[in-house]
């Protein structure tokens, strides 16, 4: 074909390429409306992904946390007796929500947050009991509140037992 012809042929091709002005509008409304709806996902998952990575760093740091206090509660009077009078001034302050002098000069403390809590007797009763449930069983869903680990069939089975069965066993 001559370039000519081409051009022409072209130029054919764009005369029936024609939107209405009405569909322009509606496309130009619809296409733009789906940019803000995925753009307000986008900055709503981006919002989401930053509040669940600054959970991971809380969280971090709350594990260190507590690694901090149980080294602290593990061994507290070793570490105390290791140090010099102005770090034990800031050690009781840590541990202690009050210590009071009795007046036979005996001295009892109440333990603040979260150090009441980690020689609680019964939170420590909880967690060997949980330790142990998870090393038997490998499970650790033993003291876990609202699951139920009562078995629903009987060590028997599923199946119910038939008639054939059922003489069997009575004759042993």
């Amino acid at each position: 074909m001559f370039v000519p012809d081409i051009e022409a042929a072209v130029e054919d091709v764009d005369r029936r390429v024609h939107i209405p002005e009405n569909i322009v509008t509606a496309l130009r409304e619809l296409v733009t409306s789906e940019f803000e709806r995925l753009h307000a996902s986008a900055r709503r998952v981006a919002f989401l992904d930053a509040q669940i990575n600054a959970g991971d760093i809380q969280c971090d740091q709350a594990k260190a946390h507590l690694e901090g206090c149980l080294a602290l509660a593990g061994d507290s009077h070793a570490i105390y007796m290791s140090m010099d009078d102005s770090l034990r001034r800031l050690a009781n302050q840590a541990f202690f929500d009050k210590l009071i002098v009795m007046p036979d000069n005996t001295v009892t403390g109440q333990p603040g947050e979260p150090f009441n809590s980690l020689i609680n007797p019964d939170v420590q009763s909880a967690a060997l009991a949980r330790q142990r449930a998870t090393t038997e069983s490998g499970r650790q869903t033993g003291n876990v509140a609202g699951l139920n680990n009562d078995p629903l069939v009987e060590a028997m089975g599923i199946e119910p037992t038939t008639y054939g069965l059922q003489s069997r066993r009575s004759a042993n």
